[in-house]
Parts: structure tokens; sequence; C-alpha cells
């Protein structure tokens, strides 16, 4: 992730277990340290939260 941003778009919960391997990379999660916690629970919000964003 060059830009240090994710990209925002609506996730379903199939992405779950993408964005858990993407959270356990160490490099990534440094990055999301505070943002993303790198758990199934961290991830679950995650999607929740941006599924709540109106398109």
């Amino acid at each position: 992730i060059i830009t240090e941003r994710l990209v925002l778009r609506r996730f379903a919960r199939e992405d779950q277990a993408d964005l858990l391997a993407l959270a356990a990379q160490p490099e990534v999660a440094k990055m999301l340290s505070g943002r993303l916690p790198a758990t199934e629970e961290g991830v679950r919000g995650y999607i929740d939260l941006q599924n709540s964003y109106e398109l």
C-alpha cells in the first residue's frame, strides 16, 4: 500500500479473510495500528463501518 490509505469501497463478509490476511502482515499492521485491530472483531467492525457510508 504505497499511499498508506485503504481504498474505500463496499465490503462483503467474504472480504473478511482477505482483510485479516492483509492486517496480519507486519508492515500493514504497523501502518494500521490504532485504526484497524488485526482481529476478526476489528475487521468486522471495519467492514460494518465502510458499509455504513452512503455512496
